[in-house]
């Protein structure tokens, strides 16, 4: 009984500490942009540089060399408030006008 708890608890241990792909990709956790805002995602994939930035995201890179592979595409607020909104970025939730 003893044996099937230790191994009930090393294989929750393991579970738990899986990573998520993206995690093995970028090595580590998913990165937030340099303004503490989130990297795009695609079906929970972090949107890389070398998939070329949809308007309104730029292209951060997270090393040195500039590698396209290891950037990720963070939201230009001002750009996307330009493409598809009528409110200023720094607009509260309630001031922005609803559309019906």
């Amino acid at each position: 009984m003893r044996q099937s708890l230790l191994l009930l608890a090393v294989f929750v241990a393991i579970v738990a500490a899986r990573r998520l792909p993206e995690e093995d990709e970028i090595g580590g956790p998913i990165p937030l942009c340099s303004d503490g805002k989130g990297a795009l995602l695609e079906a929970g994939r972090v949107f890389r540089c070398s998939q070329t930035c949809p308007d309104g995201f730029f292209c951060e890179f997270r090393d040195e060399a500039k590698t396209p592979d290891r950037g990720i595409c963070c939201p230009d607020l001002e750009k996307l408030y330009q493409l598809y909104g009528d409110s200023a970025p720094d607009a509260k939730v309630s001031d922005v006008p609803a559309k019906f």
